[in-house]
């Protein structure tokens, strides 16, 4: 079973979804839908594609929340520990500096819950912790099976964030989503996309399920930008605690050498279904890294909450053959990471 459940709003202007109306066994025994197979929004499970107005409890921290640190990582080269300290820049914004060996990374965190769930922070989650970082979105169609859809994203990346904390220099981060993965209770009940990296020995190591993605700018140019992995259009791969759910071995795997200028920014589809890849590269490099995700995140809201732009999203349904029109408005989660010498 996969799930996905797209936003009421999104819903009244695409015309068709596709539904498996054959298959042919899957890689975990699930059927595989035929991606030729259509049918009507007026008719569809809210069990397809993502919801965007939907309630559920949210995270620690606060809404819209933004944060900023500075790693200077002994990971780049052997992930020794080093001491850190801590300074408050200002409400929601937290700084964190590391001794430094050659490379070092600054992070800037923007996360911005669709307006419809801003009380309770929407259904993404991420987490930053020494060198390796990560997104993951909550699929909203679980909320119709009385299941909070924001539940095993938070819960997959607090697991990461603590394999994270306490593993040695031989994992990567496929092993950190792995394991954080495995360790998810089997009574937390849900799915969700999910984008691990790791930087070390001058390299950034991407594992990427579903649509959630990376990208890595260089010289002003995009060196990098994984692709969504779909089981048919707006139905991501997607982790899970239930049979037939993907697993973090379905997903991309990507490593890459980086050297000091190079960004790389991860984040949910709130993001990359809404701006072009080109604007956000511009943000990026026109402004300072905590401005820049920002901007991202407020840019793609403003276009997901217009109804004639034209879109990413919406043009990749038209290449699917389904009449949509405008932006869609999601929750947003940004990490950006800044490599510095």
């Amino acid at each position: 079973m996969w799930l996905r459940l797209r936003s009421r709003a999104a819903a009244s202007r695409l015309a068709f979804a596709a539904r498996p109306t054959a298959s042919t066994p899957g890689t975990h025994g699930s059927p595989w839908p035929t991606s030729s197979s259509m049918w009507s929004s007026t008719t569809s499970s809210p069990l397809l594609m993502r919801a965007a107005n939907l309630e559920s409890p949210w995270r620690s921290g606060v809404p819209d929340g933004h944060e900023l640190r500075q790693w200077r990582p002994d990971a780049l080269l052997n992930l020794q520990r080093a001491s850190s300290t801590h300074a408050s820049k200002q409400p929601g914004l937290r700084q964190r500096e590391n001794t430094a060996t050659e490379l070092h990374a600054t992070y800037a965190v923007s996360m911005r819950p669709h307006p419809g769930k801003a009380h309770s922070g929407g259904e993404d989650a991420y987490f930053v912790e020494g060198r390796f970082f990560g997104v993951a979105d909550g699929v909203g169609g679980w909320a119709g099976e009385g299941v909070d859809a924001a539940a095993y994203a938070r819960t997959l990346m607090r697991n990461a964030k603590s394999v994270a904390s306490s593993c040695d220099e031989s994992v990567d981060a496929f092993g950190v989503l792995t394991s954080a993965f495995e360790n998810v209770d089997a009574s937390v009940r849900g799915s969700s996309t999910a984008v691990v990296c790791s930087l070390g020995n001058q390299q950034l190591d991407v594992v990427s399920v579903g649509d959630s993605a990376c990208m890595l700018i260089r010289d002003g140019k995009i060196l990098l930008r994984t692709q969504e992995q779909q089981h048919y259009f707006n139905c991501p791969l997607q982790l899970g605690s239930y049979q037939g759910a993907d697993k973090p071995s379905a997903g991309t795997r990507v490593r890459v050498r980086v050297q000091a200028g190079d960004i790389c920014v991860i984040a949910t589809d709130g993001l990359w279904d809404n701006v072009d890849e080109e604007r956000i590269v511009s943000l990026m490099l026109s402004h300072p890294l905590e401005e820049a995700v920002k901007e991202c995140s407020a840019l793609a809201q403003d276009i997901g909450a217009n109804t004639s732009a034209d879109t990413p999203f919406s043009r990749n349904a038209l290449r699917h053959g389904l009449a949509y029109e405008g932006g869609k408005l999601d929750d947003v989660t940004i990490v950006a990471a800044a490599i510095r010498s």
